[in-house]
């Protein structure tokens, strides 16, 4: 077997490899975004509530349901800090996910590079062969 077609074996599991990171860091992208849009959703949540609580939307509220809102926005507060802790673990990974995926680029390309070096090498060869044989033809 030719070093040009062992190396493409190469390259196509190096390329397999990229590809299964690839889609790593699209999961953890996705994530990203799913709990980036839960804490937005959180806060303008709880800035409704605070609002009422405020009285900024003009309604008079008594001091018992002042009392609830209050417990209310605690477990806002406590979800908004939940979801915040999750985002950043998502950040880390989808970090780890892109270096990998980097990484195994990377390989995959310079892999790709030795490949197409050795069939320009053996496509070289091959061709002084057969200028070696056609120069050979009238001695015969």
């Amino acid at each position: 077997m030719d070093r040009s077609k062992r190396l493409e074996r190469l390259v196509d599991l190096s390329n397999t490899a990229e590809r299964v990171a690839a889609q790593a860091l699209a999961r953890t992208n996705g994530d990203l975004q799913q709990y980036q849009t839960q804490l937005q959703e959180l806060q303008a949540y709880r800035n409704e509530y605070q609002s009422a609580l405020t009285g900024g939307d003009g309604v008079v509220i008594t001091a018992y349901d002042a009392q609830k809102l209050r417990v209310f926005l605690q477990r806002i507060d406590a979800a908004i800090a939940q979801i915040e802790q999750m985002l950043a673990n998502a950040e880390r990974r989808c970090e780890l996910e892109r270096e990998a995926w980097m990484k195994k680029r990377l390989r995959a390309d310079a892999l790709e590079g030795v490949a197409d070096r050795a069939r320009h090498h053996e496509a070289g060869v091959a061709e002084q062969r057969l200028q070696r044989e056609i120069d050979d033809l009238p001695h015969r």
